[in-house]
């Protein structure tokens, strides 16, 4: 319409004290998207865009996601069907959270930066549990070596520390390697 409230239901206006260029829409009064003197958009209310790009002539880009203090910021990834979450990306206080599906947090790194793999309180820099799946299981951590059928070919995980100056200290492995050249014969 072009009278009463329809008349302003989609508006841009310049804010001269804030200096930025407001979009408005279905006559809330309420701002849409924001762009200010230095180029940056604010996007407030649902983006339900198809795609979004931001394009910028800088080296270094920045897309910030901003709540109360006690809110988590939310990185949210759903197919374009229906609105299950498929998973999602959370800064929740200083921790940062990975979830799939709908709830389930599959890993945390906290704000000290340890890595929670299977708990939500890490207490080392890598904390990785779960049940042990069975005699066959390959348990909590697998490693695998995609060389040729070789000798001497096989995982490694290598232990060391830091005791003079800055330079690492290798102390030991432990390792799994194949003692012939056989295929499917260890």
């Amino acid at each position: 319409g072009t009278s009463g409230a329809q008349q302003y239901a989609g508006q841009v206006k310049y804010n001269h004290s804030k200096n930025s260029l407001n979009f408005y829409t279905n006559g809330s009064g309420t701002i849409r998207l924001a762009l200010d003197s230095s180029g940056n958009a604010t996007f407030s209310g649902s983006v339900t865009a198809t795609n979004t790009i931001l394009n910028t002539g800088y080296t270094t880009v920045s897309t910030i996601l901003r709540g109360g203090d006690g809110n988590s910021k939310n990185l949210v990834f759903q197919k374009t069907t229906g609105s299950a979450q498929q998973a999602k990306i959370s800064a929740v206080g200083d921790d940062l959270r990975f979830t799939t599906g709908a709830t389930t947090e599959r890993m945390r790194i906290d704000s000290s930066g340890n890595v929670g793999i299977g708990t939500t309180s890490p207490t080392a820099r890598l904390d990785v549990r779960s049940p042990n799946g069975g005699v066959h299981s390959r348990g909590q951590l697998y490693l695998t070596n995609t060389d040729s059928h070789a000798i001497n070919q096989g995982s490694q995980i290598s232990l060391g520390g830091t005791y003079s100056g800055t330079g690492d200290t290798y102390l030991g492995s432990i390792a799994a390697r194949k003692e012939n050249a056989t295929s499917g014969d260890y």
